[in-house]
């Protein structure tokens, strides 16, 4: 940090990011969620279904990580495991219909909360502010050779 500024910055991003999280985990909480299962069933919501080595790339979490959590999911009843229709030998991961409804109505909740969060930002504000975040994250990816390939969305072969 060359400044108090860039400090301040710095400091304020880390607390948003905090402050995003501890939320977002409270919303989920509620429809008896663990910490990390939220950002895997969206996941889930968005691609369909995918393996874990595709899961723990996009996450940036280890595949270890992925295992665990998946199991304690597969447990509740939130995903299932299917056989790969490309590769018989592989496994995919999707949400089952409980898993499926949970995030549905998280999702509806978390539109929620983003609302809230911009509701005194004009449209070309909020333009604005994904722009710079866009440009955080590329700056931060950049700094880590071979993460911006993690990026990515999976094939979706099944």
């Amino acid at each position: 940090m060359e400044n108090r500024q860039d400090l301040n910055a710095a400091m304020s991003f880390g607390r948003l990011i905090r402050l995003y999280h501890q939320k977002v985990n409270r919303l989920f909480a509620r429809e008896g969620l663990g910490r990390g299962q939220s950002p895997i069933l969206l996941l889930l919501l968005s691609y369909e279904s995918m393996n874990q080595s595709q899961m723990a790339a996009l996450l940036g979490i280890s595949p270890a990580t992925v295992t665990v959590t998946l199991k304690r999911m597969e447990a509740a009843g939130l995903v299932m495991r299917e056989v790969d229709r490309g590769d018989q030998r592989a496994m995919r991961v999707c949400l089952s219909p409980k898993g499926r409804e949970i995030c549905v109505q998280g999702r509806r909740c978390m539109h929620e909360m983003v609302q809230s969060m911009l509701e005194d930002f004009r449209p070309e504000e909020i333009r604005r502010f994904a722009g710079y975040l866009g440009r955080v994250e590329a700056n931060l990816l950049r700094q880590e050779p071979g993460r911006e390939a993690d990026r990515e969305p999976p094939a979706n072969d099944g």
